[in-house]
This record gives C-alpha cells, structure tokens and sequence, in this order.
C-alpha cells in the first residue's frame, strides 16, 4: 500500500452512507481535502476489490488498480466533471483503470472474458431466502448463463450492489431507460428456464 493510502487510512472518523453524504464528500474531495479522499476509500473498497474480482483472478492487480484509482484522483489536475453519483463515477473509472491494465499487459488469461460469468451466484444470494434457496438458485444460474455479458453486468449492479438505475446508467455511460430496458429483458428471457425466481426478481424491483 502507497505511503499516500496509508497516510490517509489512519484514525479516519466514521461517516454516514447515504448518497447525499457521498456528495458532501465529493465536494470536500473536489476542494483537495485529504479526509474526503479517505472516505471514498474507505467505503467502497470492498465494493472495487468484490467488483473487480468479476474481471480479473488476480488479486494484486486487483487492489493495485484500487490504489492506482485514488492515487491518479488525487494527483489530478483537470477539473472533476459535474456528476449525480460518485459511487457510479469512481465505479466506472475503477473498471476502465482494470481492463486498460489488464489489455496493456501480458495479463489477457487473467480476465474473466469480461462476461462476469459468476456474477449469478450474487443476484440469487440477495433474493433468495426460503427452503428452496437451492433449487431456485440452479434454476437462476441456467437462466443467466443464457444472457449476453452486458446483460448479465447489469444485473449483477442492480441485484448484488444494490445500485441505482441511474448509478448504472452513468457507470456504463447508457442512458436511464436503457438500463431498466435492460433489466426487463433480461427478467423476460429467465422466464423461460425459471417462473418462481422471475417473481421473486420483479418484487425487488
């Protein structure tokens, strides 16, 4: 870990987690102060390291391009653009900095084909609750291997990451409505290979 993490890492006060504490923060960040930093850090790093293991089996490059990511925040020099959710931005920026790490490199077998084919096993866990977990776990696993990558990414943010339709939206640079477009398709294809899961999964939406 850099000095830089380490330093800013240390007796950190607890924050809040709503979204209009995480916009507070990016104002401090925005404003170079060094505790904002640290609270971003701090709250989403499970998120990253969970997020980035969807990509990539490697660990290290995983919690490299982590520190990597707030490192090149804080030494920025541009001006931050204007966004409505700095979880979806860091998010996003998060996942550029893997795959431009993974595709500069001689890294390409360690990618998860980018299609984020164990993402299902998140999606059921959040979702599923009573005695038959298991059987409708297989049958949500068959119906997701049949959705194309992108598909199957946006269920995985929606479901397991609990994130906004909106947050996604900026995170993958699609607009609103294709998001949700997205996510009812995906439900309607499942409902060939699965009827209780697909129930479960519209009650959550």
């Amino acid at each position: 870990m850099s000095i830089l993490v380490e330093g800013i890492m240390e007796n950190l006060p607890k924050f809040g987690i709503s979204e209009t504490e995480d916009l507070l923060q990016w104002s401090a960040l925005v404003a170079r102060e060094k505790t904002a930093l640290a609270y971003f850090f701090k709250k989403y790093y499970s998120l990253f390291y969970n997020y980035g293991l969807k990509i990539c089996h490697d660990e290290q490059i995983v919690e490299d391009c982590i520190q990597d990511l707030f490192v090149k925040i804080w030494k920025r020099k541009k001006p931050f653009p204007e966004i409505n959710s700095p979880k979806a931005y860091l998010l996003r920026s998060y996942k550029n900095n893997l795959l431009d790490k993974l595709v500069s490199g001689d890294n390409h077998d360690k990618v998860e084909s980018f299609g984020f084919q164990h993402a299902t096993e998140s999606v059921q866990d959040k979702i599923i609750e009573d005695e038959y977990q298991h059987e409708i776990r297989a049958k949500i696993d068959r119906g997701l291997d049949t959705l194309p990558a992108r598909e199957r990414e946006i269920i995985y943010l929606k479901f397991y990451k609990n994130m906004s339709y909106q947050e996604i939206a900026e995170m993958l640079g699609i607009n609103y409505q294709s998001v949700r477009n997205s996510v009812y398709a995906s439900v309607k294809k499942m409902r060939k290979t699965l009827i209780l899961a697909v129930i479960l999964l519209l009650n959550s939406l």
